[in-house]
């Protein structure tokens, strides 16, 4: 359905770019700027090409804002240059910069004084040195950059950083401009086919931690039993525990199976109305692990070290929850990280794209700017097979109980977010997710269709969390469509 989701091409891109830059233009005339710092350009000329560095002075020379320095280094971007301005920015020869770059540059300075680095969005030119992509970043995302450090291209720097040989920047202290202030030449560029490398391995020495493993079920026991299958067979894990709880369990087999279960595992018997929330915090209440696995019965883990994988992310200390790759049993996406404001409220982005870019050669789908296959920060991740601390989960409260079916998982997300937390989907993880296998049997058995479909648990999320959907999904960028389930103009 979506198979061909990256942005414009060809003569929509150069479309869309020219009317973006005469309305960009239009809205920085004539605003003054009351700090206005000098900033240095440093371009390398490394080699004799002279039309691409008049077209990249000339982008310069043309700047709106005026406060600026051009430093020509012949040989390397370091070794002979002083650069005087508060910011410098290190410009590639071929590249050049839009007429408003650096004054939007320096809008942000007047009201971020913080700031120590600032990037922006970019144009990529084909040979005919037309837009052929336009990159749209998100904010910052320190994982992201791990994963595909060349996702941000160029940016300019405070001096008093880029003069130290080693330096660290806070988080905090970077900013991005969702708007294209420069052009790269991309033929001009060799060709990285390569998949993102990013992960955390820790010693094997070290004692690993007990995974408290929380599965809701009622009569799907065929589906449970390929999740438990799929659990023993791929965790790559030795030190987890299994809680199932049965959620009005009345099939007799499905009770069998479950009751099979006893002597190895921790059975709890739910007789309640449906609610995830409850259900889950509910089994918390007997979890001894240190990390907590949400798990839904109709997953199945079809990679080796499955819980290893995740839970080694948790060495990164400001992690509190992972989620994973979730593939439909047709080999297209159901998860791979969740969009707040999408849709209106939250969804998953990437729904429904092939797993494979080519299934022949079992090339896989790389999504836009590398994202189906790096290890990233998102906003929120799915609670169908999601990763977090123990401690974290109950200083949070566990999940909102209003929130019965859906939204819940999101909600938490944001929570962990909101404690200084970060929230990552690793692409390294996958499993087949048969959505709603279970909740389908209640619901044409019972006929209540809530348990399923949950708008009213959607009003509540959009109503608490409206300031955030309002402001922008950090981790997303806003010139993006909010109703599209790949990033499109």
């Amino acid at each position: 359905m979506y198979q061909k989701f990256y942005l414009k091409k060809g003569k929509d891109v150069v479309l869309f770019y020219k009317n973006w830059l005469k309305n960009n233009i239009k809205s920085y005339k004539n605003k003054a700027l009351r700090y206005q710092p000098l900033i240095s350009i440093v371009v390398n000329k490394n080699g004799p090409s002279d039309r691409f560095l008049n077209q990249c002075i000339k982008s310069i020379q043309g700047q709106s804002y005026k406060n600026w320095e051009l430093l020509i280094s012949e040989k390397d971007k370091t070794g002979s240059i002083n650069p005087k301005g508060d910011f410098v920015g290190f410009l590639d020869i071929h590249d050049f910069l839009t007429p408003n770059a650096l004054y939007e540059t320096v809008a942000v300075l007047n009201s971020q004084d913080h700031i120590d680095f600032i990037y922006s969005d970019y144009a990529i030119l084909n040979k005919h040195d037309e837009p052929q992509d336009i990159c749209f970043l998100p904010d910052f995302s320190r994982y992201y950059f791990l994963s595909n450090p060349d996702f941000i291209k160029f940016g300019f720097i405070r001096r008093t950083l880029a003069k130290k040989k080693y330096f660290q920047l806070k988080d905090t202290h970077i900013t991005h401009i969702p708007k294209v202030l420069y052009y790269r030449r991309k033929y001009l560029e060799k060709k990285n086919n390569t998949n993102p490398k990013f992960s955390i391995r820790n010693d094997s020495k070290t004692p690993k931690p007990l995974i408290s493993i929380i599965i809701p079920t009622s009569n799907n026991w065929k589906m449970l039993q390929k999740c438990m299958r799929s659990i023993e067979e791929k965790s790559g894990y030795n030190n987890f525990e299994i809680i199932i709880v049965g959620n009005n369990t009345s099939n007799h087999e499905a009770k069998e199976y479950i009751d099979s279960l006893r002597n190895k595992y921790i059975v709890l018997d739910y007789s309640h109305r449906f609610n995830f929330s409850l259900i889950n915090n509910y089994a918390v209440k007997y979890a001894k692990g240190e990390f907590l696995l949400f798990l839904n019965d109709d997953i199945e883990f079809i990679t080796d070290n499955s819980l290893n994988a995740m839970r080694e992310l948790f060495e990164i200390k400001d992690v509190g929850a992972v989620g994973i790759k979730l593939l439909f049993p047709n080999n297209t996406i159901q998860h791979a990280g969740v969009v707040v404001g999408l849709n209106g409220s939250a969804d998953h982005i990437y729904k429904f794209i092939n797993e494979y870019a080519d299934e022949k050669k079992h090339m896989l789908s790389e999504g836009y700017m590398k994202s189906l296959v790096s290890i990233r920060e998102y906003s929120a991740v799915t609670a169908a097979c999601m990763m977090t601390r123990k401690n974290l989960f109950l200083k949070i409260g566990g999940f909102s109980e209003k929130l019965k079916v859906g939204f819940n998982d999101v909600d938490y997300c944001l929570q962990c977010l909101k404690s200084g937390y970060r929230v990552l989907y690793t692409p390294h993880v996958k499993a087949y997710h048969y959505e709603h296998v279970s909740r389908k049997e209640i619901m044409n058995k019972t006929g209540d269709n809530s348990i399923l479909y949950h708008p009213q648990d959607g009003q509540l999320f959009v109503t608490k969390w409206g300031e955030y959907i309002k402001k922008g999904d950090p981790y997303y960028n806003p010139n993006f469509r909010s109703d599209s389930l790949v990033p499109l103009l």
